[in-house]
C-alpha cells in the first residue's frame, strides 16, 4: 500500500492570518485545564445531504457551508467511491496511520467561557497499533495547527478561528493529502468524555489545485483503467461513466484540467467564503470578495495522553 503525503506547507500559508484572528491564545482563559483526544472516525460526505449535514457556519453570516464535501459527493456517487473511501479512512485510523489529535483547554466540560481548541496531527512513537485504542500510547504532535477559541454550553463544544492540518485519503487512491484548513471550526458534543460533532475550515489560496484536484484525478484515473478493458471504454463501465463525465478531448483520460473544466465541478470551486482582505489577513466580510472554500466532515474522538506544546505539564 502506498502512502504519499501531500502537504500544503504550514509555515507559510500560516502567515496569511493576522493576530486579530478570533482563536488567538488572548482570547483562551489561561486557567482552563488541559482535556486531550485523538480522533477515532472521520467521515467524509457520501451525498448532497451528508455534505449539507456536515458543515459548519464559517464565516459567521448565519449559514452553513461545505462545498468541497459537495464536490467529493459528485465523485463519491460513482461507483461504491464514497462506502470505499469512508471504509478505508476507518482502516488507516485504527493503522495508526491517520492520527488528529485535539487538546481542549477549559474551565468545565460542562459550560465554559474562552475555551480553547488546539489541533495537531500526531505520530504513533512505536508504530505499534496495538496499544492506541484507547491507550496507554503517549503519542507526539509533529504538525500543529493554530488554536481556535470558543465556549462550552450544555456540554457542547462551539470554538473557531484557528487552522486544522487535516489528514485525509480520497476516492479510489492510496495517496494521504493534508489540507491546512482555515478558520477552522468545531462543533461537537462533550458530554460522553468524548468528542463527537463536526470539523471543518476553508481552504484557501492554491490548495485546490495543488492538492485536492490532483488527488481527485489519480482516483478517477485510476478507477478508468481498471475498469476499461477495450477500446473504446464501455459506456456501461465506471471508467466509461467517469470518461463521459469529464473526458473532453475523448482521449481516454482524464487530466487534472478536465477535472477543473467541468461545468458542475467548476461551480463548485467557486468560493464561497469571505474571510481575507486585501491584505491577506484574516478577516471575513471587510472586501466583500469570496476567497476560499469551505469544507467539513464528521468525526469522533476519545481520550488520549499526548504532551500539550507549551503547557505545564
Amino acid at each position: 500500500m502506498r502512502t504519499v503525503l501531500l502537504f500544503v506547507p504550514a509555515l507559510m500559508t500560516a502567515a496569511c492570518f493576522s493576530d486579530s484572528a478570533p482563536g488567538q491564545p488572548d482570547a483562551i482563559d489561561p486557567a482552563g485545564v488541559h482535556h486531550t483526544y485523538i480522533v477515532d472516525s472521520i467521515t467524509l460526505p457520501e451525498t448532497n445531504a451528508d455534505a449539507n449535514t456536515y458543515a459548519l457556519d464559517l464565516d459567521g453570516d448565519g449559514n452553513t457551508e461545505n462545498k468541497i464535501g459537495q464536490i467529493l459527493a459528485l465523485v463519491m456517487s460513482l461507483g461504491d467511491f464514497g462506502q470505499a473511501v469512508n471504509t478505508t479512512i476507518a482502516e488507516r485510523i485504527t493503522a495508526g496511520e491517520l492520527i488528529h489529535l485535539f487538546d481542549v483547554q477549559a474551565t468545565s466540560l460542562a459550560n465554559a467561557e474562552r475555551v480553547g481548541w488546539y489541533p495537531f496531527l500526531g505520530a504513533d512513537p512505536d508504530g505499534d497499533a496495538s496499544d492506541n485504542w484507547p491507550g496507554p500510547e503517549t503519542y507526539t504532535a509533529p504538525v500543529p495547527g493554530e488554536p481556535g477559541a470558543g465556549d462550552i454550553t450544555d456540554s457542547v463544544l462551539t470554538a473557531a478561528g484557528g487552522r486544522l492540518p487535516l489528514a485525509l485519503i480520497l476516492p479510489n487512491t492510496d495517496e494521504t493529502i493534508v489540507l491546512q484548513l482555515r478558520a477552522a471550526s468545531i462543533n461537537a458534543d462533550i458530554s460522553a468524555g468524548t468528542l463527537s460533532g463536526v470539523i471543518g475550515g476553508a481552504v484557501v489560496g492554491d490548495d485546490i489545485d495543488r492538492v485536492l484536484l490532483p488527488a481527485l484525478q489519480l482516483g478517477l484515473q485510476a478507477a478508468v483503467d481498471d475498469s476499461c478493458g477495450t477500446d473504446p471504454c464501455p459506456s456501461n463501465s465506471l471508467g466509461g461513466q467517469i470518461l463521459d463525465l469529464f473526458d473532453d478531448n475523448n482521449d481516454g483520460t482524464v487530466s487534472v484540467d478536465e477535472l477543473r473544466g467541468d461545468s458542475l465541478v467548476n461551480s463548485l470551486l467557486t468560493p464561497d467564503l469571505d474571510l481575507l482582505d486585501a491584505d491577506g489577513d484574516y478577516n471575513p466580510g471587510v472586501d466583500g470578495v469570496n476567497d476560499s472554500l469551505s469544507f467539513a466532515v464528521r468525526f469522533t474522538a476519545v481520550p488520549a495522553d499526548f504532551p500539550v506544546p507549551g503547557a505545564a505539564q
